[in-house]
């Protein structure tokens, strides 16, 4: 079974919009939530694209889906996913729509650093943080889970099973690229 890290692609859908998150300074993208208060939501501009890509570019390290999106997870990931709807409103003629914060239940301590090409840097303090280059996977705990995250690793941080990764290119969900990772 091969797994790989699902990465957003802006750059691939030149008519996308890009959401701005208003009201959510306190949110920690490292951290599971389970619901988003009323007044945080997502804000966009109908000049800078004309719709949506599947997997949402934001200004915030989420994981911003659209319906079409959600839907293909369901045929899936019914129990790994929480979804927490949020309001993306136009910021000129001010229509609304829904998108999705997708959060990855499945969180994993399956780093496996043997594997992983990767550096230490250090950020302002004496502490050191580690940046991955390429992802190694330990097999034995990621075993057969179809869509996860790793621990200590930020919200938009995705490894998908192969299965996940081919219905997502059947289906033509854009916004969407993939790197292989090691196991």
């Amino acid at each position: 079974m091969r797994f790989f890290k699902l990465i957003r692609d802006s750059e691939s859908d030149s008519n996308a919009n890009m959401c701005k998150i208003i009201g959510a300074e306190g949110l920690n993208e490292y951290t599971f939530f389970d619901s988003l208060p009323d007044s945080v939501y997502a804000e966009y501009d109908t000049s800078d694209g004309v719709s949506f890509s599947d997997y949402v570019t934001a200004n915030l390290p989420l994981f911003i889906i659209t319906s079409k999106f959600k839907s293909l997870f369901e045929k899936f990931t019914v129990q790994e996913i929480l979804y927490i709807p949020i309001k993306a409103i136009e910021k000129n003629i001010r229509t609304e729509t829904i998108l999705y914060v997708a959060n990855i239940k499945t969180v994993l301590d399956a780093l496996d650093l043997s594997k992983s090409m990767y550096s230490y840097f250090k950020y302002g303090s004496d502490k050191q943080y580690l940046s991955v280059i390429k992802y190694g996977l330990k097999r034995s705990i990621v075993k057969d889970h179809r869509i996860f995250r790793l621990k200590d690793g930020v919200l938009d941080t995705i490894f998908v099973r192969e299965d996940i990764k081919e219905a997502i290119i059947k289906e033509k969900i854009t916004g969407c690229d993939f790197v292989e990772v090691r196991t």
